[in-house]
């Protein structure tokens, strides 16, 4: 056979394979275009696209040059989509859920550092569904008693903390919602334990949360790269993994292991470990795998629960120092209702709908999850005349979506109000945030009402107990911390008490 021959059959092969790869497509695709896209490069696409940083912003910037509620991109065979808008997360992430509900798998964070056992990132299967069965029973909106007994005993600790040291109210803060979460999931209350704990998660956390970041690892694009040897040239990323799976293993064991040594010990009040190991026990007996589960579930309130919920909570500072007439129209109604006799408790919620507004509008002004947790494809969808293809990685941009001025005029002025009729009541035609906040389908955080109770709790008797105002300038849309969740960086405002039996308040509480 000659040269130009050899040639000829090359080509004509190729060629084949272009057809037969673009016929197949055209099957698939039925004809239907993919989402709007950035234009690309040959082979990489938009690999030099896409965000590392302020991704939200970048999305919803493609989405208006597009002009395109839904966009597209492919890097190095990678396909994302991205919902700008609730309606499209809706249908997609809702109506669609049978078919994207499932996560994307990371190499880096699932597999070297180990953290797909948690509730958020695990994949689609029955050891997800049993997780989180496990979660919904000892944690049911029905249920609310075990929480908000845990909440009751912590929030003694962050008033006394912020009357007696306000400069410090961001620790507090910290303090707070991590002795909350060990106490009501481990039964762990002394304060050094607390304050270890409080440690090693975020030691354990800070690896998961650097590899989030677009871009981070190559492992992530290059998968086969796991199998490098870690003294090999360039494979530092296999140390770092090593070390962040050691965190990540006691982030997950110490606290289960003091848990039921607590449990072995009589401790008397109530826990998540400990409830969950009696039911076990009482059901056939407790094994390893079921022992797992349970140390993961508790894993999971943790890595949940704390960082969204704290950066919500650092937030209402901020807010209320900047918005000064939405902070006195809340603490008259406070006074009115509460007549200085208490402080507010849960069942006072009814009774206090601009103090709700007030938690539903700082869920949606500073969202702290942005892009949500990714969603995984697991078959070919259409939405709106676009074809996503499956195991696209599907990312609903919550930035946007609460920013959007259709349903939220004046998207970026914190006010209550919009939630409230002209009677100052709950208005329920009002688009809610929570629906937006706490993700979307089958993937909706089972943890949302503990995330709210504790929101309203603590602004109820912040706002109670004491005045906010501005001391210095501060930028919440650019000055922030990034990772798996954003939050404000450190700001200062000043507080004082604004009654003067604040501590007797907070003894009675206790």
């Amino acid at each position: 056979m000659g040269y130009e021959a050899a040639i000829a059959i090359a080509i004509a092969g190729a060629s084949a394979f272009v057809v037969i790869r673009k016929l197949q497509w055209n099957a698939r695709s039925k004809g239907l275009p993919l989402p709007p896209s950035p234009k690309g490069l040959p082979i990489i696409g938009n690999a030099f696209d896409i965000p590392t940083k302020f991704e939200w912003e970048v999305y919803e910037k493609w989405g208006q040059e597009l002009g395109s509620d839904v966009i597209y991109a492919n890097a190095l065979g990678f396909s994302l989509v991205v919902l700008n808008r609730r309606k499209a997360a809706v249908h997609i992430l809702e109506t669609k859920s049978a078919a994207t509900s499932s996560r994307p798998f990371s190499p880096m964070v699932c597999e070297l550092l180990g953290w797909d056992n948690i509730i958020p990132l695990a994949p689609n299967g029955d050891e997800y569904k049993n997780k989180r069965k496990l979660f919904q029973q000892h944690f049911h909106p029905n249920n609310m008693s075990l929480h908000r007994a845990g909440l009751r005993q912590s929030l003694p600790q962050l008033l006394t903390s912020v009357l007696d040291n306000p400069g410090d109210f961001r620790h507090a803060n910290k303090m707070f919602m991590v002795g909350t979460i060990v106490k009501l999931t481990y039964g762990v209350h002394k304060k050094d334990r607390v304050e270890y704990y409080a440690k090693l998660f975020d030691d354990a956390l800070e690896p998961p949360m650097r590899a989030a970041i677009p871009g981070s690892y190559l492992v992530d694009i290059f998968p086969w790269l796991k199998y490098v040897p870690e003294w090999f040239p360039g494979a530092g990323f296999k140390k770092e993994a090593r070390k962040g799976k050691e965190l990540g293993r006691r982030f997950a064991d110490e606290p289960l292991e003091e848990a039921l040594k607590l449990m072995h010990s009589g401790s008397g009040e109530p826990y998540f470990v400990a409830t969950a190991h009696a039911d076990a026990d009482s059901a056939g007996g407790i094994d390893p795998n079921r022992l797992r589960f349970i140390r993961d579930v508790g894993a999971s309130v943790y890595s949940a629960g704390v960082e969204t919920t704290l950066g919500t909570l650092d937030y209402f500072y901020y807010a209320m120092s900047v918005y000064p007439e939405v902070q006195q129209r809340a603490q008259k109604e406070l006074d009115e209702y509460l007549k200085g006799e208490g402080l507010a408790d849960f069942h006072d919620e009814p009774h206090l709908p601009y103090i709700t507004a007030i938690v539903r509008e700082l869920i949606r002004w500073q969202p702290v999850v942005p892009l949500g947790v990714a969603h995984q494809s697991t078959e070919d969808l259409v939405y709106d005349g676009l074809f996503i293809p499956k195991d696209s990685i599907i990312m609903a941009n919550q930035w946007a979506m609460s920013l959007d001025e259709e349903e939220y005029p004046e998207p970026h002025v914190f006010k209550p109000e919009r939630y409230l009729t002209p009677e100052g009541q709950l208005d329920p035609s009002a688009p809610n945030p929570e629906s937006i906040a706490f993700g979307f389908g089958r993937r909706f955080c089972p943890g949302s009402h503990i995330a709210l109770s504790t929101m309203f709790i603590t602004v109820s008797a912040l706002l109670e107990l004491f005045t906010f105002t501005k001391v210095e300038e501060f930028d919440p849309e650019r000055q922030v911390k990034i990772g798996n969740t954003r939050g404000p960086t450190d700001f200062r405002c000043g507080i004082t008490p604004r009654v003067r039996n604040a501590r007797d308040l907070i003894q009675s509480m206790s």
